[in-house]
């Protein structure tokens, strides 16, 4: 029986390997992917981190300045100070994209914002409006984005605030006026589930993420192998052998398992040594290893277990060649494969739970950010454990009546 199962192991990867093509769109297009979307992912969130604004400061106070300093020293913003006769090409810059927004601070905003503290804690009277700070967007800044800038502008007001409430207070009870300094809240911050403080970064999202993609693109060259096997009656000889239809999917599993595998830890060993080549953090699988493999397990085996499926029941190249790339890259887009899950609606974050990709994607977010251990896998585990038999079965079902 082993002899028998060692020769259709050699024969499937004999014909996957005789397919140089489609083998190497199953290893360089997850690669590919993998670098861009990460490179792209992450220079979009050095972009947010780092705002560049125009501003036209039209108020001379020195407490005003003293607001301007306090911007400068934010590392959020990058700030460009203009003038009035820049304010037109400053306008359109902002609206071309080029930079995030314009401020424009009205003249006596600092007196005004004074007169109306010393209003309401000396006078008790209701304060008057001053005027407003003037903000243009760019149009197509994320409404998130502008309401961080909005807050952060906001905070930098109340702390002038709070020191014009400060020197008010030493004025009335005679005391020495020192400059509020802003104290630092006592934080710290840790990640749930793990020995260190390791954030979530666009490597552990897409690493394997694409690798999860390029492992269930399998699917289309084990079709394709199943369905010409059967045109040229190769299958049908097979049947007429002393080999059970038990054996020959043992075999195929077998064979395109060992080609997943092999996928998953290129995948990973791009994640350590090439994109930190690119700027990148590296992956760290460092006491990962034994999880990974075992998510890696499952995972190929859903995707092999869905290439038997559509081997069998699919009866042409064309409708594996048009049904199969469909299904897959539609299971990836709603299973946070090509798009962070944090990133979709809420809508689609609950749709994400019918895709075996995001089984697969979640157990191996849980391992790599969360170092969580084998018993919180269980759930993952299995549903892609019961989703392979249900797919297996009805593969072995099917190919006992063509």
């Amino acid at each position: 029986m082993m002899q028998k199962l060692w020769a259709l192991f050699n024969k499937d990867l004999l014909l996957l390997w005789r397919d140089k093509i489609g083998l190497a769109n199953l290893f360089i297009m997850p690669m590919f992917f993998v670098l861009i979307i990460t490179l792209l992912q992450t220079q979009h969130l050095q972009q947010n981190r780092s705002i560049t604004l125009f501003m036209q400061n039209n108020d001379t106070d020195s407490a005003m300045q003293k607001m301007y300093s306090d911007l400068q020293q934010n590392h959020a913003f990058n700030i460009i100070q203009i003038q009035a006769s820049q304010l037109a090409d400053a306008t359109q810059t902002v609206k071309k994209g080029n930079a995030s927004l314009l401020v424009i601070i009205p003249a006596h905003l600092s007196e005004r914002l004074t007169a109306n503290i010393q209003q309401q804690m000396i006078a008790n009277q209701a304060a008057t409006r001053p005027p407003a700070i003037q903000l243009i967007f760019d149009p197509a800044l994320s409404p998130a984005l502008q309401n961080s800038i909005v807050t952060q502008l906001t905070d930098v007001i109340h702390a002038f605030q709070m020191q014009v409430m400060a020197n008010i207070t030493h004025e009335v009870l005679g005391t020495q006026n020192t400059p509020m300094q802003p104290q630092a809240l006592p934080l710290q911050i840790e990640y749930a589930g793990t020995h260190a403080q390791v954030a979530p970064d666009p490597v552990q999202q897409n690493v394997p993420a694409w690798a999860l993609f390029g492992m269930f693109m399998i699917t289309l060259p084990l079709a394709s192998i199943m369905i010409k096997e059967r045109s040229q009656a190769v299958a049908l000889r097979l049947y007429l052998t002393p080999v059970s239809n038990i054996l020959l999917i043992a075999s195929r599993m077998l064979s395109f398992m060992s080609i997943n595998f092999l996928q998953l830890w290129m995948m990973l060993l791009v994640g350590i040594f090439i994109l930190p080549l690119f700027h990148l953090a590296p992956l760290n699988v460092a006491g990962h290893v034994g999880r990974l493999c075992l998510v890696g397990v499952f995972a190929a085996l859903s995707a092999v277990c869905s290439g038997l499926l559509a081997g069998t029941w699919l009866k042409s190249h064309e409708q594996a060649a048009t049904f199969i790339p469909i299904l897959i890259v539609l299971a990836a887009a709603i299973g946070g494969i090509l798009f962070p899950l944090w990133l979709m609606p809420p809508i689609m974050q609950k749709l994400a739970v019918l895709s075996p990709l995001n089984w697969a994607h979640q157990a191996f977010i849980a391992v790599l950010v969360r170092d969580a251990p084998i018993q919180q896998l269980v759930w993952p585990l299995s549903q892609l454990g019961i989703f392979s038999i249900v797919l297996c079965l009805l593969a072995w079902w099917k190919s006992r009546h063509l």
